[in-house]
């Protein structure tokens, strides 16, 4: 009797819960957003301007991606460093240290690759700037 109470308190919450996510989101969608930017730590991001939106994401992306490989390889040098002659420990230190600069290239390479592509080939107007 008790499960069959709360199973069914259970599925009330349930339904009330996609009620209120579907009004609220409703509700979002469909007032007008009168802010033309928007603004956050890193900076101003207007999302009308595709252009401009698209440049803002991929330096923040890239940016956080070239800061957490500096933050790994910090890490793995701290492993080399307190590892005391562990092998094991100085290996996944070096281990650690070259999959971070691997993928330190791979974020260079494809800022390479997309300034190629997006200037060069395809000459997206602003693209370049």
């Amino acid at each position: 009797m008790l499960r069959k109470t709360l199973y069914a308190r259970l599925e009330l919450m349930k339904k009330v819960l996609v009620l209120s996510f579907l009004i609220s989101s409703l509700i979002l969608f469909l007032t007008p957003n009168p802010v033309l930017s928007i603004q956050t730590a890193i900076g101003d991001i207007d999302p009308d301007n595709l252009q401009s939106f698209t440049r803002s994401l991929l330096s923040i992306a890239f940016g956080v991606a070239g800061g957490v490989a500096f933050l790994l390889m910090l890490f793995g040098a701290l492993q080399i460093m307190t590892s005391s002659g562990d092998p094991e420990k100085m290996k996944s230190g070096s281990e650690l240290i070259t999959s971070a600069l691997t993928g330190l290239l791979f974020i260079i390479f494809s800022i390479f690759l997309l300034k190629l592509i997006g200037v060069t080939v395809l000459e997206i107007p602003g693209f370049g700037k």
